[in-house]
């Protein structure tokens, strides 16, 4: 494994690592304590099972990735949302606020799998990818809206709502170039579908979503505290 698909890998662990440590945050009830960890390594082993088997390494569109890993993702977010609203509350807003500063990670990931040819640089900071600079404002509204009591629920708020839309660039960005990149003039054979393979395809399979559902549940924390 290269020193690229390692950080790739050793940053996912962390994110497991993160939704374990919130999990049993919140309950000690051991069986639940077991289904987190349990769905974690299974969604895990699915992403790992379907990516080196090749089905996703394929840029006819609609793109495969998304219909396997984002759409039943996004899926599980409305659902776990809906399901566990009586206990929402009680999250721990301010590390979810703050976690979301792994995207400067994340993309500087992107900026070095940029320069190893493994992803275009349409997807990173020096494109049209500014998710790194919504993932340094993590660590601002981290210290307005908790340490210095400023803005508020409403601040945070719309601090989540942004970074919902950032994301929702940042998948508009990467699969426009890749599907359709005569928007950008670019050749198809000027492209790589490395980034499909694995560990890359975690990101799109479990890091983006990660960041999808933290917005959505701190959004449903603030709504259920404040409003």
């Amino acid at each position: 494994m290269s020193a690229l698909a390692l950080s790739y890998f050793l940053l996912n662990a962390f994110c497991c690592f993160f939704i374990i440590r919130i999990g049993f945050k919140l309950t000690a009830n051991k069986k639940i304590r077991v289904k987190i960890i349990l769905a974690l390594f299974l969604w895990q082993v699915f992403i790992y099972l379907v990516s080196i088997s090749g089905f996703t390494i394929n840029i006819e569109f609609p793109p495969r990735f998304g219909i396997l890993f984002i759409i039943p993702s996004f899926i599980f977010t409305g659902f776990f949302m809906y399901r566990n609203k009586h206990w929402v509350a009680s999250i721990p807003n301010r590390q979810i606020t703050l976690f979301q500063s792994f995207r400067i990670v994340v993309e500087l990931l992107f900026v070095w799998s940029c320069s190893e040819g493994t992803l275009h640089k349409n997807a990173t900071i020096e494109g049209y990818n500014f998710d790194m600079i919504f993932g340094f404002s993590a660590l601002l509204i981290y210290s307005l809206a908790d340490q210095f009591k400023l803005g508020g629920p409403k601040l945070l708020l719309f601090w989540n709502f942004l970074g919902l839309l950032v994301l929702l660039s940042v998948i508009f960005v990467f699969n426009s170039t890749l599907y359709f990149p005569h928007i950008y003039g670019l050749e198809p054979t000027s492209l790589t579908t490395s980034f499909l393979e694995y560990p890359f395809i975690l990101v799109a399979g479990f890091m983006m979503p990660l960041a999808v559902f933290f917005h959505c549940l701190s959004i449903l924390h603030i709504q259920k505290r404040n409003f």
